[in-house]
């Protein structure tokens, strides 16, 4: 089953894939000189059980075609019905502006896809 979405998914709008809906609620790039360029999500969990999936779930899509990056690896826990923020690390990327168009959720079995857009 696909959660596919067209062209990409507005910051603040929720996207779900397998269950597991998500939106981008910040995406910090000003701070390049401490090293810190992360970007919140807010996960909520609409299945009958719970999930945890690996933060490799997500990827940062370049505007050259084929280049991504994934966070630094860490661990997402949802109860069922359960909302959580989550900030993801992307310090070892230079993020620059304009330089990234989509975060993607592949979702927690990786056969899925929210585009979110990340222009604004």
């Amino acid at each position: 089953m696909c959660g596919c979405i067209g062209s990409g998914i507005a910051r603040g709008e929720w996207g779900e894939v397998d269950g597991i809906k998500c939106k981008v609620v910040n995406v910090d790039t000003e701070t390049i000189k401490d090293n810190k360029n992360t970007i919140t999500v807010m996960l909520q969990n609409t299945r009958q059980d719970p999930v945890e999936f690996g933060t490799d779930c997500f990827r940062l899509n370049g505007k050259v075609q084929g280049q991504h990056y994934t966070p630094k690896s860490g661990s997402i826990k949802l109860n069922p019905g359960e909302t959580k923020e989550y900030e993801l690390d992307f310090s070892m990327v230079l993020f620059g502006k304009g330089a990234y168009e989509s975060l993607e959720f592949l979702g927690p079995d990786k056969d899925g896809s929210a585009k979110y857009n990340l222009d604004q």
